[in-house]
């Protein structure tokens, strides 16, 4: 799961679109292309014909919250999951990179300010010559 605070969307990879047996049933049409970091285009399959409820910490009942959201659907192979700021800002998401934890607001839906926490990895990113 990559946390992406420069993308709007909620966006499934090619395995867990195909895990989940996503067809095009399950899909509206998008005619919209995503703008990839590497300056290349990909056109998205679509987007989900309902809101998908999305789990935060499930197994843990005192830091546990969920959310819906639109869900874009492509069929990238460099990620499973792309959590864009449809999800990342309601959720209040912070992130320390020096402790490498991402914070959230247990309470969002309310306004409380009581946060919860994920451990996180770092890993080596795409470059590219400029």
């Amino acid at each position: 799961m990559l946390l992406d605070f420069g993308v709007e969307p909620l966006m499934l990879g090619k395995a867990i679109v195909d895990g989940l047996g996503l067809t095009h049933a399950n899909l509206d049409p998008w005619t919209y292309h995503i703008l990839t970091s590497m300056g290349g285009s990909k056109k998205r399959q679509g987007l989900t014909t309902q809101e998908i409820v999305i789990q935060v910490n499930p197994n843990k009942p005192t830091n546990y919250t969920t959310m819906q959201a639109w869900i874009v659907v492509t069929h990238a192979t460099s990620y499973d999951v792309l959590v864009g700021n449809v999800v990342l800002y309601p959720l209040g998401v912070t992130i320390d990179f020096w402790e490498e934890i991402a914070y959230y607001r247990l309470g969002w839906q309310t306004g409380a300010s009581h946060k919860a926490s994920l451990p996180m990895r770092f890993i080596g990113g795409a470059s590219r010559k400029i």
